[in-house]
């Protein structure tokens, strides 16, 4: 039986190694996700005032805009 046991050996470090590598992979996608989050809503932040700004001129008789 002891033959059997010492041919064991060593799994338990390759399931917390894998174990670990499957973790950094969902970390790194949820950071991934939240960074493209950010990125659109950022970018539609600067859409929408760039609108109101042109919007704020025209209103104003400031635009050159027919």
């Amino acid at each position: 039986m002891k033959s059997y046991r010492s041919s064991e050996s060593g799994q338990a470090i390759i399931l917390i190694v894998i174990s670990f590598v499957v973790l950094l992979g969902f970390t790194a996608l949820a950071i991934d996700g939240g960074m493209v989050l950010s990125d659109r809503r950022q970018a539609q932040n600067s859409a929408d005032a760039a609108a109101m700004a042109a919007a704020l001129q025209k209103v104003n008789g400031q635009s050159n805009a027919n």
